[in-house]
């Protein structure tokens, strides 16, 4: 089993190189938000399958927050959760985006308990793990240093994963570079922890960059320490995801990069 003081020490020390982060929502995260705690949940089923523009976060900070632990995980666990079950991808999201917003109104005083609770459940109770999830992405938004710190109370290898997983999903929300970079220097002990787990971090949060800055995230592929065919896969991705929204933009860089590597 994975040396929770080494876990720990690996964390504080990523942690200090990549800095503080800072919390805040951003905005374009945010649809449709549950009914507060406590109102007739069996008439909101219809409610959450809306959809919606509005991204106010004044008024999402304005909502009832709950006022207990029970009362939190009880929202959570009676959130409809069936669209993320079904085979819409679009519909799925907007379901988990209204499912996390349920978690922003939840006190950060409430997470390690929550998380702890909905870790219980096994595997497959799709429910409770969604839950635990959507706790630490939206706990790795928040702060990213104490979500790190209490994954080190996760005892299953598979869940510590996914855990890592969402924070590190929550904190590419904020500062996408900085998530990178804790990704690229996390330090957990061997034989749990290895390339392609990295890899697979590495890769969720390299989509989500080309989605918001593609230049930055090519110009960090291009020097990042890697495998040559890991690297051309990652510039080859992201170029295609740039071309799609930006063809003359995508093909500037190319070109500037091809004349790069051209010079003697």
């Amino acid at each position: 089993m994975r040396s929770k003081a080494a876990l720990i020490s690996g964390l504080s020390i990523s942690i200090a190189t990549v800095g503080t982060i800072a919390f805040f929502l951003r905005p374009g995260d945010q649809g449709t938000v549950d009914d507060a705690p406590g109102s007739n949940r069996g008439n909101q089923r219809t409610s959450q399958a809306r959809s919606t523009d509005d991204h106010d976060l004044t008024a999402l900070s304005r909502l009832p927050r709950f006022q207990s632990v029970e009362d939190a995980e009880q929202a959570l666990l009676e959130f409809d959760l069936t669209a993320i079950k079904g085979g819409d991808q679009e519909e799925a999201k907007r379901c988990y985006d209204r499912f996390r917003n349920l978690v922003a109104r939840i006190p950060e005083a409430y997470y390690s308990e929550l998380a702890a609770r909905f870790g219980q459940g096994a595997d497959h109770d799709l429910d409770r793990l969604l839950g635990q999830m959507a706790i630490y992405q939206e706990w790795g938004r928040k702060s990213l240093e104490a979500a790190c710190a209490d994954l080190s109370n996760i005892e299953n290898e598979r869940r510590f994963y996914k855990a890592l997983h969402a924070v590190l999903i929550g904190a590419t929300d904020v500062n996408v570079e900085e998530a990178m970079k804790l990704a690229e220097t996390i330090d957990i002990e061997p034989g749990e922890f290895g390339d392609f787990e990295r890899s697979d971090l590495m890769d969720t949060i390299y989509d989500k960059w080309i989605e918001s800055d593609p230049s930055s995230a090519l110009e960090w592929a291009k020097q990042v320490q890697v495998a040559d065919k890991r690297r051309d896969q990652w510039i080859a991705d992201g170029l295609r995801a740039w071309h799609e929204k930006d063809p003359d933009a995508a093909e500037r860089w190319r070109g500037r990069e091809n004349f790069e590597r051209s010079k003697p």
